[in-house]
């Protein structure tokens, strides 16, 4: 998966050059999105994804400071088993970005809060801050939002993940 940089210049979307940038078909099968299809992508597999435990996926918008540039963004939260919530951003995970590969997947923030956003320190390459847009915050609720204030490290026994993904390749369905 690639960051469109052509679709991130362009903040409204141009049906005819690039018609999937902003959503799921954009990042899984073409292989180039924007923010939008990246969290959206990732909300997608997170709900097809059978969880044994009590894990919720948001995606939410607002904006950012650092990584792929300042300005409107889109990324995900996930409340997991140990009832907190970590940010997740995977565009800013992608190779080349501040939190490649990992630091902001599953990340609990340096300090902040709901109302006037949330910073993560990405080792020695700077700080990313996140704030989320009005929207957001009136749809989901200051709980949701909320954000732990360390990584997400798991419980032993505490999360396992099941499913299955089926691909389609020139008509022939693959598991």
């Amino acid at each position: 998966l690639q960051y469109d940089k052509v679709a991130a210049a362009n903040p409204t979307p141009v049906d005819a050059v690039l018609p999937h940038a902003y959503d799921i078909y954009g990042a899984a099968v073409e292989g180039k999105a924007v923010c939008e299809g990246y969290a959206k992508a990732f909300q997608y597999l997170c709900d097809l994804t059978d969880f044994s435990g009590d894990i919720e996926c948001h995606t939410v918008s607002g904006y950012m400071t650092g990584g792929t540039g300042a300005g409107a963004h889109m990324w995900n939260v996930v409340t997991m088993d140990d009832d907190n919530n970590y940010l997740v951003d995977v565009t800013n995970c992608d190779t080349g970005t501040i939190g490649e590969p990992d630091l902001l997947f599953l990340a609990g923030c340096a300090g902040g809060n709901v109302q006037n956003g949330y910073t993560y320190y990405c080792e020695d390459r700077g700080n990313i801050v996140f704030v989320y847009d009005s929207i957001t915050r009136r749809m989901l609720g200051d709980a949701a939002l909320a954000m732990a204030d360390s990584q997400y490290v798991g419980t032993p026994g505490g999360v396992t993940v099941s499913g299955s993904i089926t691909s389609y390749n020139d008509g022939a369905a693959q598991v």
